[in-house]
């Protein structure tokens, strides 16, 4: 015979599940409210640099969504204040334009665009080199997302077992 459950709702979002009739400790509720709390306070704010817009998401996937990117994506550009699809700004927890004023020297030109830096990508089967004026430039050459192509540089690593990224 199945044992009957019941649903405690804490915050939006999180259940604790129990055997029926059996409480909670006092202690456990207070430590997964904190969380549930701390985890709400974390909102994704998504700045629309062209049009000054502002929307706010829950997580990072609801946001990679939205922009049609990968949670990745998404989490890259938080920790390193670089724009996706080159105009849309992110933060996690944190006012957009504190965030803007702290890290104001990281970003150049108008419209927050960065200056593009130029790559050389070496297929080593072929031994070809190829120049791109961008990162995003030789992504999309060879199939694989700006991060990628970020992470093969400062890994060494190649992408797709075949293509090495360096710096011009």
């Amino acid at each position: 015979m199945r044992s009957a459950i019941k649903k405690l709702s804490l915050v939006k979002g999180l259940y604790l599940i129990t055997k029926k009739g059996d409480p909670f400790p006092t202690e456990v509720l207070a430590k997964y409210k904190v969380k549930a709390l701390k985890k709400q306070s974390q909102a994704i704010k998504v700045l629309n640099t062209q049009t000054n817009e502002i929307r706010e998401f829950n997580s990072q996937t609801d946001a990679g969504r939205f922009l049609e990117v990968t949670k990745a994506a998404i989490g890259y550009a938080i920790k390193n204040f670089s724009l996706v699809k080159s105009i849309y700004l992110i933060t996690k927890g944190e006012n957009l334009f504190e965030a803007l004023a702290k890290n104001r020297a990281r970003i150049s030109g108008a419209g927050f665009k960065r200056e593009a830096i130029p790559v050389k990508v070496l297929n080593t089967q072929t031994g070809a080199v190829i120049e791109y004026k961008s990162q995003s430039e030789a992504g999309k050459s060879i199939g694989v997302t700006t991060a990628s192509i970020l992470k093969a540089i400062k890994k060494g690593n190649k992408i797709k077992g075949i293509y090495l990224i360096i710096k011009k």
